[in-house]
């Protein structure tokens, strides 16, 4: 019997940072060298790149998919980005999202639903660009 999956179909990227309980959601596409580039428009204080080397929550992402972080209080994530909750997906070796938010968590949410998530943002922006 084939299995069916019970995660929502998300086409909407607004939709798709909303399910997953994020505020923010930064789009990185590989440009050479190591070096990502940041494709949506860049928040105050967020870098326009970023070198994988170093940030280790990027590479953990790379390795395993989806990095998670959380905290009490708003920590450095990658690239100058700043959250308390926050999840770097892979979404493929050459896109980056994080999605996060400053002010809460991602509490409740599975690796598919991110993985869901940073995809239809990425397809998006790609589209947009």
């Amino acid at each position: 019997m084939a299995e069916t999956s019970t995660m929502p179909v998300i086409t909407e990227p607004s939709a798709a940072v909303t399910a997953v309980g994020a505020t923010d959601a930064l789009v990185f596409r590989r440009a050479s060298g190591g070096r990502y580039v940041l494709t949506t428009p860049a928040p105050p204080g967020i870098r326009d790149e970023l070198l994988v080397d170093d940030e280790p929550a990027v590479q953990q992402a790379l390795t395993t998919g989806v990095c998670r972080v959380a905290a009490e209080q708003p920590r450095p994530v990658c690239a100058g980005y700043r959250a308390r909750a926050a999840a770097v997906v892979a979404v493929d070796p050459d896109v980056v999202v994080v999605l996060g938010r400053a002010d809460g968590c991602l509490a409740g949410v599975d690796d598919q639903a991110l993985v869901a998530a940073a995809a239809a943002v990425a397809l998006a922006e790609h589209r947009r660009g």
